[in-house]
C-alpha cells in the first residue's frame, strides 16, 4: 500500500518535475526530506530550548547538521541532493523583469575534528511561508520513521509499556491516533498571520506534521518530574480539537489545581508510607513544612479541595498589577487580546503562581508578596527548601507524586478495565480516553486517590472539540 508522509517545505519549492531532467537525476522525495529534515530540527532547536528556559534568537539563522543516521541514501546521493540544494540551481524574481538563480541552502564551512558541515535556509528564502508537501516512497518512508520516532526504554518494553500500543499501531497499518492535518495546519497558518512569530509558526507546523505521520517522541526521566512527555504533551493546545483516536473523538479528565492539590496533601500528611519511602524527597518537604501554621494549612486545604484557590487571589492580583500590567503578562501566555474576563484572569493567575511555585525562592516577588499575605509560615517553608535543596527539588517532588497517582495507579487501572474499549493516554495532570469512557476513567481516578491518600482534587471532563 502506498504510504502517504507529510514534509515540511517552502512556498515555490517545487522539485517533483526534477527526474525528468536526464543529466541531474534526482530524487524529488529525497531532496523534499533533506528540506524537511533542516526545518524540523530548527524546530527541535526551539522546543528544547524552551524546555532549558533558554533565550531563544532567531530560529532560522540556526545551522543544522545531518549526522550519519540522518543520511537515508548513499553517500554519494546523498552529497549529490545536498549540493544541489546548496548551489544557485534556484530560480527568483527579483523585480518585474529580472530573475535570479540563488540556492535554497547555505553552508556552515567543515572544519576538520570540530565541526561538520551545517545547513540552514538561504536568506533569500528565509522566513518564508511553509507549506505541506508530501513523500510518497514507501522505503524511504520507513526509513525516516525509524530514523526519526524515540520511544523510551521504560515505554517500548518497561512498566509503561501498555501506554505504546495506542501510539504504535501494527507495522504497515494505518495509526489509530490522527490529526486533521488541513484544519490543523491551516489554524497554523491562521495563527502566524496575528503573532508573526517565525519561531512558534515552525515549531507548531512541525508538530503537526509529527502527529499525522505517526512520528513519535516518547521521553521518560524517573530522576526529574516522572511524567511522560509525548506527541500529545507536546502539540499546542489549540490543536488538540483536531486529534482523534479510531475516528473517535478525544475527551480528557483534569485535575483541578492538581499542584496546589498535592502540596495540600503533603501539608496534612495524608500520604501513606510506603509511597513516601517510594519518594525520599517528601520526607525532606515534610521537615521543612513542620512549622507552618495549622491555620493555614486549613484554609489552604478548603480553597483548594473546593477547587477555588485561583479565584481566591484574583482580587489580590488585580490590586497588585494596573491593566496594562496585566495585559503584558497575558501576552506572554495567550495570542488573544487581554480585556479582563473571568477565564482570563484564572489563567493568569494559575500561571503566575504556578512560576512562583517553580521558580527559586527570590523570584516572583510580586506574586512572593501576595500569596505571603494569606499563607506567610507555608511560603516561608517551601522557600526553606528551595534554598536548602534547590528550587527544582520542589517541583520535581509534586510531579512525581503526581505521576505516581495518575499513571501507576489510574492508567494502568483504567487500562486493565478497558484495553479493548478505550485508549488511555497521559498529559501531566490529565488523563485522556475517547468520548464515551470519560465517566468510567473519572471514577477510576477518584478511587485511586480516595485509596491512596484519603481525598480526591475536584476534576473537569472536556471534549477536544
Amino acid at each position: 500500500m502506498k504510504q502517504s508522509f507529510a514534509v515540511i517545505n517552502i512556498t515555490r519549492l517545487k522539485f517533483d518535475e526534477l527526474h525528468k531532467q536526464p543529466p541531474l537525476k534526482l530524487d524529488s522525495n529525497y531532496l523534499k526530506y533533506l528540506i524537511h529534515y533542516i526545518l524540523t530540527k530548527q524546530a527541535f532547536f526551539v522546543e528544547r530550548e524552551t524546555f532549558l528556559e533558554l533565550p531563544i534568537d532567531d530560529i532560522s539563522d540556526q545551522y543544522i547538521s545531518i549526522g550519519e543516521k540522518a543520511k537515508l541514501a548513499r553517500h554519494d546521493k546523498h552529497k549529490k541532493h545536498i549540493d544541489y540544494l546548496f548551489n544557485n540551481n534556484f530560480t527568483v524574481r527579483r523585480s518585474r523583469t529580472t530573475t535570479i538563480q540563488v540556492s535554497v541552502l547555505f553552508r556552515d564551512e567543515y572544519i576538520s575534528g570540530k565541526k561538520s558541515f551545517g545547513y540552514r535556509i538561504s536568506d533569500r528564502l528565509k522566513g518564508k511561508p511553509i507549506l505541506i508537501d508530501f513523500i510518497d516512497d514507501n522505503r524511504l518512508i520507513t526509513k525516516i520513521k525509524d530514523s526519526t520516532s524515540i520511544i523510551d526504554p521504560v515505554i517500548n518494553s518497561g512498566k509503561y509499556k501498555f501506554l505504546k500500543k495506542y501510539f504504535v499501531f501494527e507495522p504497515r497499518q494505518p495509526n489509530l491516533l490522527k490529526i486533521d492535518l488541513a484544519k490543523a495546519f491551516q489554524l497554523c497558518k491562521n495563527r502566524y498571520e496575528t503573532h508573526r512569530s517565525y519561531t512558534k509558526y515552525l515549531n507548531e507546523a512541525s508538530q503537526i506534521v509529527e502527529m499525522h505521520n505517526g512520528v513519535f517522541r516518547i521521553y521518560y526521566n524517573k530522576e526529574t518530574d516522572g511524567r511522560i512527555h509525548s506527541n500529545i504533551t507536546r502539540l499546542p493546545k489549540v490543536y488538540r480539537k483536531f486529534l482523534n483516536y479510531n475516528n473517535k473523538a478525544l475527551v480528557e479528565v483534569d485535575l483541578s489545581a492538581s499542584i496546589l492539590f498535592f502540596i495540600s496533601v503533603i501539608l496534612s500528611k495524608s500520604i501513606p508510607i510506603d509511597i513516601v519511602k517510594k519518594y525520599s524527597i517528601l520526607l525532606m518537604i515534610y521537615k521543612s513544612l513542620e512549622t507552618v501554621d495549622n491555620k493555614e494549612i486549613q484554609e489552604f486545604e478548603n480553597i483548594t479541595l473546593s477547587g477555588s484557590i485561583y479565584n481566591y487571589f484574583i482580587p489580590l492580583f488585580i490590586q497588585k498589577y494596573d491593566i496594562e500590567q496585566l495585559t503584558q503578562l497575558y501576552k506572554r501566555i495567550d495570542d488573544e487580546p487581554y480585556n479582563g474576563e473571568a477565564h482570563q484572569q484564572r489563567k493568569l493567575v494559575k500561571k503566575r503562581l504556578l512560576g512562583m511555585f517553580f521558580a527559586q525562592a527570590d523570584n516572583y516577588p510580586v506574586e512572593q508578596s501576595i500569596f505571603g499575605s494569606k499563607f506567610p509560615t507555608l511560603l516561608k517553608g517551601i522557600n526553606d527548601f528551595k534554598n536548602e535543596n534547590g528550587y527544582k527539588m520542589f517541583s520535581h517532588a509534586l510531579f512525581q507524586l503526581e505521576a505516581y497517582l495518575m499513571i501507576d495507579l489510574s492508567a494502568l487501572e483504567f487500562k486493565k478495565a478497558f484495553s479493548k474499549k478505550a485508549p488511555i493516554f497521559t498529559l501531566h495532570d490529565c488523563l485522556i480516553t475517547t468520548v464515551g469512557h470519560e465517566k468510567e476513567l473519572a471514577l477510576i481516578m477518584r478511587t485511586v486517590f480516595n485509596q491512596s491518600l484519603g481525598v480526591a482534587p475536584d476534576m473537569t471532563i472536556k471534549v477536544w472539540n
